[in-house]
């Protein structure tokens, strides 16, 4: 399974672990705003080569997360700024546009050593 999106993780924001304890993920690359790093998983990743859909997978450390829904401005937010905001929470719709629903159990265990990925499952 070939990933169409990598990237190394930059900067984890001290809010990020607060996040983590409602299993939000949030995403952005190395171009946001200083407030937004802060609740931020910072990466050095660029566009997306393929969109994210629901089937696809997000991977952290190689460890593969199912997503169960997309919302309708997540592929546009990811090529213009890397962001979107994973919710671990194994529900398959979100009234947020910029959301990536996936099933539930995040490992907590990001690091500035880790690696994120979104790959198709086929």
């Amino acid at each position: 399974m070939a990933a169409y999106f990598q990237a190394d993780v930059t900067m984890i924001g001290p809010e990020v672990e607060l996040m983590l304890e409602d299993d939000i993920l949030i995403l952005f690359n190395e171009t946001a705003t200083a407030d937004l790093k802060e609740i931020a998983v910072v990466h050095n990743g660029k566009e997306i080569s393929e969109n994210i859909e629901a089937g696809d997978e997000f991977v952290i450390d190689g460890t593969a997360y199912k997503i169960l829904f997309v919302g309708g401005k997540v592929n546009e937010t990811m090529n213009d700024l890397g962001h979107a905001t994973l919710q671990f929470n194994g529900e398959n719709e979100s009234d947020m546009p910029g959301t990536i629903c996936l099933e539930s159990g995040i490992n907590k265990d990001i690091t500035t050593n880790s690696i994120l990925q979104f790959r198709k499952t086929n």
